[in-house]
Parts: structure tokens; sequence; C-alpha cells
């Protein structure tokens, strides 16, 4: 696509980062989006085509040369692009009174209806208040700002069709042929429930916002239950509002096809300052914050200036890597003897929030008796960490969070249909995001050594399938080969498989979906790089900022050592310092950065 953005004022008077962030779409949508055509948009800064932008409104966009066309005609359209979705299109207009189907020029030309032309698609419009938005790009803003990013994403994706027409009289949009209200039945009506499904109504794959159980905003906008999304009709401070796997289905159900079957989206940020958490047998709990080989900070968690350790008998820290609330930051999950589940929000070393899972306002802690949380993960790409559970029987469910709060529970499902373990013997150990969609995935091994991977999107299992190199299954190395930790080696949003062997063999196997692309024994050069003697292997974390994980170890004498990777390939190693000192731990210190359930 030729995305051609016009700015109403000079560049030289709009804020510092407003123009390179309209660039940076302007580049993304261009090489994300195939069709070849022109699509041109005036873009306003404290105005939107001349006029005041509504109240509270960060942005807004308007179409132009919205005119009728023929159902038929966008059907066979859809059809002929494989589009999500278009084979579930009834051969005539549906039922139920929609009225009459009507589009932008913009789509028009996506979907062939127009000729492709340079003439004006439509206006965006951005609040032009002081320290409203944060230009910076793929880095969670500030409590008080918003991502400039993700507004810029949501109104552009309007022009282009992103847009629902049934709040107006007997009218829709080709988006609204995708609302459905339950299996089979679609929803040409402002009420609920509204959600989008490319499958008849079977999935859902995201909930509209809708004037019964959302609110009085865009009736094409994602409902506030889709967290922080670039599509969502509110967007929270403080965190990226990134593009979500749903959102390039939906972009791809109305006619824009993507460069890719997975497109990558916005990319949620990299925890902005590494820390390494330490479990005691005092019940203190220390944390270094890590730049490189450096440590910046060391301290106990402290709360309101006063330092604070385990809360008490009984209290562990299952998970200490997920970013609960989207700011970038690790926090820290706990889980008590009792039963009660406890995150701790914190900014380095410091503790913000902190409190029970609450769902509805209720304290809500281990569903039943044999449950066990495994870990922190996201499944709903929405930057925010969720929390993985295994029942007694096996069976995987799952806990979606917005800081404490339990915003959705469920067991896993294909449809409406509840997916326990395959069997008694199959065992999940990891969950990453393996297709690079920012939805994390579950990684499943049988005590016989056979490996899958269910590819998830929140609750739903989208696909299922044995890990596979070529045409042939591979199952795990050998009885005695452990994963350590999922992490992104090759720096490509893509999570990757780190083994260790009761020997020390290190190895890497570089994933894609089930598929794997490459396999190696973790090496400096051509020389094989095994544990050194009594060294354990503490996971993998980003800690020089380069977007591929590195290696943790602890040392029998209590140092902690870096190995910084490339792929498999070691490019330098090193023990944590402060400034040329090496940092020791006592004995009973062990980091806890990585979820041991899956061990």
């Amino acid at each position: 696509m030729n995305l051609v953005l016009n700015f109403d004022q000079s560049q030289s008077s709009l804020p510092s980062g407003f123009v390179s962030d309209v660039d940076y779409v302007d580049s993304y949508f261009d090489s994300l989006f195939i069709a070849n055509i022109t699509v041109t948009i005036d873009v306003g800064y404290g105005e939107i085509d001349g006029q005041s932008l509504g109240s509270n409104d960060l942005g807004e966009s308007e179409q132009i040369d919205v005119t009728s066309v023929s159902y038929s005609a966008v059907r066979n359209a859809l059809i002929a692009q494989g589009a999500p979705g278009s084979s579930t299109l009834p051969s005539s207009a549906p039922t139920g009174n929609p009225g009459t189907l009507y589009m932008a020029s913009a789509e028009q030309k996506a979907l062939g209806l127009l000729a492709n032309n340079s003439s004006l698609d439509g206006y965006v419009g951005f609040d032009g208040a002081a320290n409203v938005f944060s230009y910076a790009i793929n880095s969670a803003p500030p409590s008080n700002e918003y991502y400039f990013v993700g507004v810029l994403e949501h109104e552009i994706t309007e022009v282009m069709g992103r847009t629902s027409y049934l709040d107006y009289s007997h009218a829709y949009s080709a988006m609204d042929l995708f609302r459905y209200s339950a299996a089979n039945t679609r929803q040409f009506s402002t009420g609920a429930p509204s959600y989008f499904s490319v499958n008849g109504g079977a999935t859902d794959l995201n909930n509209w916002n809708n004037f019964q159980t959302g609110n009085s905003g865009d009736l094409g906008d994602w409902a506030p239950s889709a967290g922080n999304d670039a599509f969502d009709d509110n967007s929270n401070s403080g965190v990226i509002n990134s593009l979500s796997s749903a959102d390039f289905t939906l972009m791809n159900a109305i006619g824009w096809t993507t460069s890719s079957n997975t497109p990558t989206p916005t990319p949620t940020p990299t925890i902005g300052n590494p820390i390494l958490v330490f479990a005691t047998d005092d019940g203190t709990v220390p944390v270094w914050q890590v730049s490189g080989y450096q440590i910046t900070a060391a301290a106990y968690t402290t709360f309101g200036g006063a330092t604070v350790g385990v809360p008490g008998p009984g209290w562990g820290i299952v998970d200490a890597t997920g970013d609960f609330t989207g700011d970038g930051e690790s926090d820290i999950l706990w889980q008590t003897t009792g039963g009660q589940v406890a995150i701790w929000e914190m900014k380095g070393t410091q503790i913000t929030d902190a409190g029970y899972t609450t769902l509805g306002g209720a304290v809500v802690g281990v569903p039943a008796p044999g449950w066990t949380i495994l870990g922190a993960a996201n499944f709903t790409g929405d930057g925010e960490s969720d929390i993985l559970w295994q029942t007694a029987n096996g069976s995987p469910a799952i806990w979606e969070m917005n800081g404490t709060q339990v915003t959705a529970a469920s067991y896993t499902m294909i449809g409406s249909t509840v997916i326990g373990a395959p069997g008694a013997d199959w065992h999940i150990i990891g969950a990453g995001d393996f297709t690079g969609n920012g939805d994390d995935d579950l990684l499943w091994r049988t005590n016989g050594g056979a490996l899958a991977i269910w590819e998830m999107n929140g609750f739903q299992i989208t696909d299922a399938a044995y890990i596979t190199e070529g045409s042939q299954q591979v199952g795990a190395p050998g009885p005695d080969w452990h994963l350590i930790t999922t992490a992104d080696f090759y720096g490509n949003g893509i999570d990757d498989l780190l083994w260790e062997t009761n020997a020390g063999q290190v190895a890497i196997w570089q994933m894609n979906g089930t598929q794997i692309v490459s396999a190696g024994y973790v090496s400096s050069g051509s020389t094989i790089d095994n544990a050194p003697a009594g060294w354990k292997l503490d996971g993998a974390q980003d800690v020089n900022g380069d977007g591929k994980a590195d290696l943790l170890w602890q040392t029998p004498s209590g140092q902690v050592a870096v190995w910084e990777m490339n792929g498999t390939q070691v490019v330098g190693a090193g023990y944590l310092a402060v400034g040329n000192v090496q940092g020791t731990t006592p004995a009973d210190w062990t980091i806890a950065q990585h979820n041991y359930n899956f061990i």
C-alpha cells in the first residue's frame, strides 16, 4: 500500500516526536498491507479537517466518499482474496433487515471496487493539549500519558474501513458482516452480545463495543474487555496500546491482505529495567537491577519506604517475569500454601502496589484442591501477563489479568467446547509466543518425550500439532533433556526452546510455530560450551538491550554470570558486578526469575 499522510500544519510547528511517529506508522502500514493502491489521509494536530475534536477524544477519524456498494461484489472480492470469514458469507445479502451496505473509498480501492487514485480518502486528528501523548515508539509511556502510535493506528484503520454503520438507520459495513451475537447469528443492531468471528460465530476472537454492555463510543471498536489494544474504544494511559492478532485478522477479513499469514504486531516492550529477584531462606526479597554486566541497583523490596519481605509463612514466589500492568516492568506473582494468590506490582526494586487477586471486587484464590499455578504468560497479546493454571486432572485454565484484577477466567477451549489435557501422560512444560503474533502458546510433553504446541488466542486453541522439523515429528532428544525456559534468542519476536541435559549440554531450538527452524548446541565459534562444573542455568533474559535473550547462571561460589547470546552463539560472557566488584550472593539466595513449576 502507498499510504500518503499529509500534515495540516507545518511540520516544524508540531511537537517533537509527532512527525516521526506518523512517519513510523506510514512506513509500517506500507509494508504490512500489500494492496497496490494509494490511500491519502490528512493529519491534524489539535483539529480534524479544521474542526475541534470532541471533549476527551484522543483522536478522531472521518471517512469521505462513503457510498452504497453491491453486497455480491463485496462478497466475491473477499472470497477472491481468501479473506478470513469470506466462506461464511451467504450467497445473498444477509437477513435481519440490516439495510444497505456502505463503504468508503479506501476500502473500495482495496477490494478493486473503485479504480486506484490519489484523491483524499479521509481525515484524522489528534488532541493538541500539552503532555497528553508519549511519542516514544514501542516503549510504555509515563502513567499520565497515552501511547500515540496506538492512537494513530486506531484512527487510520478506521479510514481504511474498520468502521460500523449499525448506528445509522438501515445501514451496515463490510465489517458488520462479522459481528455475531451467537453461533450462526449475526448481530445487526447496537445491542449485546456482539463479538468478532470468522467461523460463523463459533469462535469469539474479541468483543465489540455496544450500547448495552460497552459504552456510547464507536461500535466498530473493541469493548473494554479487549485490554490494552490499539482498536479498543478507550485507551489507558501509561501502557502500550498495541496491535493484536485479532486486529490483523479483522483487517484481513475486511479486505486488507497482509504481507504474511501471521504479521508481527507492534511489539510490546522488553522489560525496561531487567531485574533479578532472589528467594532467600530468611524471607527477604532482594532485587538486582541489571544493564549488561552491571548491577545498577540492588536493594531489598520496599513499599512506601519500608523494607517488605515474604508476606507470611507458606508464601512463595511463583514467577518474577510477568508484567501484569503492561508498564514494561517485571512484577512478582505469589501463592500461599493456604491457596491465596497475590501480585506485587513493581518498578525496579520498589513495590508500587500489592494485593490479592480479585474478580468483580471479591478476592479469589486457588479455584479447587489440586490446582497449580504454572506461571505468568500473555495469552491475549495486550501486553499484560495472565495466570496459567493446571487442574488436578492436568487440564489447563487461564485467568486473564489486568493488574490484580481477574478480567476473565476459563478452561482452554475450541469454540465452546472445553479441551483438557490430551492424556494422563501429557504435561505442560512451558509457554511462549511461538508464532510471533503477540499471544503466548502452550508447550506440552508426554512421558514418552513427544512434544506438541497449542497455539492460543486467549482461552481459544487456534491450532494444535506436534513439533516437527521439515516433515519429521521431533520429540525431546532424550529423557535426560530438560526444558529450562522459552525465550527469543534471535530477536525476531518468536520464542525459542532452551534445553539442558543432566550432563550439562545446553542447546537451543529456533522455532516458528510448531516447526524447528534450526537447532544447535550453545557454542563460542565452533566450540561447544557446556555448563561449567557446579553452575546452575537459571533462565534467560535480555540484559544488554539488543532484543535477544541472554543466559543467566549461578555459580557454586555465589556469583551470577551472563552469557550474551546471538542465537546459539555466545558473543560475550561476564559476571554481574558493581563497577569492577563482582556481585556475590549468600548461599541461600536463589534466582526466582523464571517459573520453576514448568521445569
